[in-house]
């Protein structure tokens, strides 16, 4: 497929089935530096990088840990979609089941090409947790909001060509794939559950044991 990057954003199906062909592993380091340099923009502001690192270096710190994010996302993820797939008699190897969960994700281009503008112009102000609680006015309100719904639309649309991507891969209907993708959520619902359970077991233990009740 001579125009992957382009194709994908309309031909899911038709894209992930000749990229599988082709090469399992095709674009998968770009694609896991892509959303691993946005996700990072979204990890610096939730821990306020913008209080403690220079403009630049917060930028230079996504780009170093860019690959290995997106790498350890896709890879994790994949294996948790790969597994449950099982469960409804997925076809789709760990290999076509991380492309396409990797490839759904090219709308992270558009992202990013939404989010840098923002980016240089509030510079380190947009990297503090409380950043989309300011007062907004005039051109600052307008790139704000333009950035908020561009998000929420390719938040959508990846949504979608994962969908399609997996039902390619995976020899699923559209309501198959979605079925997979349910199973997963529910996944990791159960496992926060458990997670939040046993650290609040965990918490009365230690502070019964501290007052001396065991």
């Amino acid at each position: 497929m001579s125009h992957p990057w382009v194709q994908m954003w309309t031909k899911p199906k038709q894209t992930i089935a000749s990229i599988i062909q082709e090469d399992e592993k095709k674009g998968f380091l770009i694609l896991s530096f892509l959303y691993g340099f946005a996700q990072s923009f979204y990890f610096a502001q939730y821990f306020s990088l913008g209080m403690v690192y220079e403009f630049w270096m917060n930028i230079l710190l996504a780009a170093i840990f860019a690959v290995p994010v997106g790498v350890v996302y896709f890879s994790v993820s994949t294996y948790v979609i790969y597994l449950v797939g099982k469960v409804v008699r997925g076809k789709g190897s760990y290999h076509q089941i991380r492309a396409a969960n990797a490839w759904s994700n090219v709308t992270q281009i558009a992202s990013l090409a939404f989010v840098l503008p923002l980016i240089l112009y509030f510079k380190n102000a947009y990297f503090i947790a409380s950043f989309f609680q300011n007062p907004f006015e005039g051109g600052a309100l307008f790139l704000v909001f333009f950035y908020l719904i561009s998000q929420l639309v390719l938040s959508i649309w990846t949504f979608i060509l994962f969908v399609l991507s997996l039902a390619e891969v995976q020899k699923f209907s559209v309501w198959r794939a979605l079925l997979n993708i349910a199973l997963v959520v529910l996944f990791y619902f159960v496992l926060i559950l458990a997670i939040g359970e046993i650290i609040t077991l965990t918490t009365s233990s230690n502070i019964a044991f501290f007052q001396g009740k065991i």
